[in-house]
């Protein structure tokens, strides 16, 4: 018998009305053919259904680079009248071979409009329902399942093959599952980015970059990089008080939000026609602090640009619990227990991805959405989106909607839209959370109205800022901007006297802790004020060093040598090191009195008190036995 041989197709012009697939070459030996090789007939009859009822009589070829023997089969399956007479291995090596490339569906999809309508539909949905799929394309989907040793394996039709199904079930073994069904359907992103390519183009899920913003449409701009320097100092004098975070939760009270927002003189995010908009200055608040208190750089000046890094690299693990409402306002019932286990640094990365592109020039967020889901995690692989939490923590016991209205008390299916609820605002507000630090400045729509039922909640356009580009590494060098409101303080060298001169100043309450006010905003210090309300040393030391942050101390001799005493003063009652016993003597024998104060090694070692007491220090008690047997009396120690 003469031996087959394998060949591919050399490059040659379709025949006109031709319909071309790409069909490789099957390897037996590779994991995706093993996984099937063991399916039924039937079963594999079934996912190459779609094939036989779309391309009917088409005339077929393959394209260049095919392989003969996968296109030969692929030909004997569509002209034979029943299928069934073929061998199982090649109904197989068919499936393999035509699913084993995503352009296929493409063309597939080109010969049906309703399948062509409805891959674009599944292209830009985080999940579609296998019902919606049904409904757009009128046909259900076939899909093969197999699950072993903690691994999934699905297979779909020919008509849906790139898809992934996003349940699962515990059972080892095959199972086919019926079109009826109702499951929940996705794409990995690098499908998704293939198809994407595909069917619109590449230019469809690239960055759109223009050097200015367009002239047709009205923008209102938010660039606080001008601010964060004032801000910074604002905080940094109100940190000498302590932190206004709540130490159970990790938010902000309200009473001590409101006193900021009252003090502090900086802009906020405009007001859209949002449900729950961001609070720029609490998100201020939360990252200052957070990260103040987690790096313990209690008694260090924070600057605008070390400030940008860590909140690039050190803050989104500190997201849990409270924290959340400040990114998700539209819902309630966080608990730091439940949220500790989500993926927000992935996210903080996944931003930092997709603003790069917008290191110079202003970026559309048109297709940010598409842009994100088709983003690619190389550390992880992925078969679905970039999830927030796992899929074991989507219950009602996580979270709830502020307006309820559309919550269910079913705790498998709260009634919430994870992505279009939860996910992708979770991205948005990321990149005002990096607005509000400085990192970034964003174009809004100008009008409110053009906000409501936005998904991208009012947001236009998007570019790094000078503190962005250092922050993300793209340049080396920051030069912070001079704070536009610095906090004047006055001096009187010869009176001791602080004087505030702006009002609003955040060092005004730690003036008042360690200084003794004396009227209106001026303040006299004195080692008893640095002192008084101390408990320990280093509370005055922890006072010294604040000080040290406001007030250059090396420019005013009298600061320092006030400084100079109260370490003195806090140092001058010391612990005794000597472990005494006391010892009470009679106030009715004055001979034996006497006899002790005229021992002069009592007097050296020994410590006379009020009330007949005299210490013995612990080591000289064998020897005071001995001075009192010589003179008669015998102490009980």
């Amino acid at each position: 018998m003469k031996k087959k041989t394998t060949y591919t197709i050399a490059s040659a012009a379709p025949r006109e009305g031709a319909i071309q697939f790409n069909l490789p070459t099957v390897n037996r030996t590779n994991g995706r053919y093993i996984d099937v090789v063991y399916m039924s007939k039937d079963d594999s009859l079934k996912l190459l259904q779609p094939l036989r009822d779309i391309i009917r009589d088409a005339t077929v070829e393959a394209v260049p680079g095919s392989s003969s023997k996968a296109m030969d089969k692929f030909q004997q399956y569509l002209k034979i009248d029943n299928p069934g007479k073929m061998h199982k291995d090649d109904l197989i090596e068919t499936y393999v071979s035509f699913t084993g490339v995503a352009e296929n569906v493409h063309t597939l999809a080109l010969m049906d409009p309703k399948l062509l309508e409805c891959w674009k539909q599944i292209i830009i949905s985080p999940q579609i329902l296998s019902d919606t799929i049904k409904k757009i394309s009128g046909r259900g989907i076939q899909a093969y399942y197999k699950s072993s040793w903690g691994q999934d394996n699905f297979f779909m039709d020919c008509a849906f093959f790139p898809l992934t199904c996003l349940q699962v079930w515990n059972f080892y073994g095959w199972r086919f599952r019926d079109e009826d069904a109702t499951f929940k359907f996705t794409l990995d992103p690098a499908t998704r980015r293939k198809l994407c390519d595909i069917f619109y183009g590449e230019s469809y899920v690239a960055p759109d970059l223009a050097d200015e913003l367009p002239d047709n449409e009205k923008f209102t701009v938010c660039n606080f990089e001008k601010n964060i320097s004032s801000d910074l100092m604002y905080f940094d004098g109100l940190s000498l008080t302590g932190s206004p975070l709540a130490p159970t939760t990790g938010a902000v009270a309200a009473s001590k939000l409101k006193a900021i927002k009252k003090s502090l003189n900086t802009p906020e995010f405009p007001s859209f026609d949002v449900p729950y908009h961001l609070d720029r200055i609490e998100l201020l608040t939360l990252a200052y602090f957070t990260l103040r208190d987690s790096l313990s750089t209690e008694n260090e000046v924070i600057t605008p640009d070390s400030f940008a890094k860590d909140v690039l690299e050190e803050f989104p693990e500190w997201i849990a619990g409270k924290l959340f409402e400040a990114f998700l306002p539209a819902f309630k019932g966080f608990t730091k227990s439940w949220t500790e286990n989500n993926f927000a640094e992935e996210y903080n990365l996944a931003v930092q991805i997709l603003l790069v592109p917008a290191a110079k020039k202003w970026m559309s967020l048109s297709n940010l959405q598409i842009r994100f889901l088709c983003l690619e995690n190389p550390e992880v692989a992925q078969t679905t989106y970039l999830r927030l939490f796992p899929v074991y923590a989507r219950d009602k016991n996580g979270l709830r909607p502020k307006d309820e209205t559309t919550y269910t008390k079913d705790s498998k299916d709260p009634g919430i839209n994870w992505f279009k609820q939860i996910e992708f605002p979770f991205l948005l507000h990321w990149m005002e959370f990096l607005c509000a630090v400085g990192i970034v400045e964003i174009a809004y729509a100008k009008d409110p109205a053009d906000a409501k039922d936005d998904p991208l909640e009012g947001m236009r356009y998007v570019r790094l800022t000078a503190l962005g580009r250092y922050a993300f590494g793209i340049d080396k060098e920051y030069h912070a901007p001079q704070a536009a409101e610095a906090y004047q303080l006055e001096y009187d060298d010869a009176n001791a006297i602080i004087t505030v001169l702006t009002p609003n100043c955040p060092y005004t309450v730690f003036l008042s802790q360690i200084c003794r006010r004396i009227g209106g905003a001026r303040f006299r210090i004195s080692p008893e004020s640095l002192i008084h309300g101390c408990d320990k040393k280093s509370d005055v030391e922890n006072r010294i060093s604040k000080l040290r942050r406001i007030i250059p101390v090396d420019n005013h001799p009298w600061l320092q040598s006030i400084i100079d005493e109260t370490q003195k003063r806090i140092t001058s009652i010391t612990p005794e090191k000597i472990k005494y016993k006391i010892l009470k003597i009679d106030a009715e024998s004055p001979a034996l009195i006497r006899a002790l104060s005229a021992n002069k090694e009592i007097r050296e070692k020994c410590r006379f008190a009020e009330g007949f007491l005299l210490l013995v220090p612990s080591a000289f008690l064998d020897r005071f036995r001995a001075i009192c047997s010589s003179i008669g009396y015998l102490p009980k120690t």
